[in-house]
């Protein structure tokens, strides 16, 4: 099964509080940016990564999100990954 690819704007606080937020409900994680042994992007291990997440039951992913790599991108690598 192909995942829906969704963006969507920041959590507004009624959001935050418990309102509607517009994702699926179900597991949500945060998926790490992989990197080659010379920190470039590892372009080739992003879609089997996406691929394992989905398979393990992940309704949502969430990428460039928490762990400062989106820092680490151009704008170019960064629209790639999205």
């Amino acid at each position: 099964m192909t995942p829906t690819i969704q963006t969507h704007p920041p959590a507004t606080t009624r959001e935050r509080a418990g309102g509607e937020s517009g994702l699926r409900p179900g597991v949500h994680t945060v998926a790490a940016t992989p990197f080659l042994p010379d920190e470039a992007l590892d372009e080739e291990s992003i879609g089997s990564l996406l691929d394992d997440v989905v398979a393990a039951g992940a309704e949502g992913v969430l990428v460039l999100g928490v762990l400062g790599e989106a820092d680490k991108l151009s704008d170019a690598e960064r629209d790639r990954v999205v």
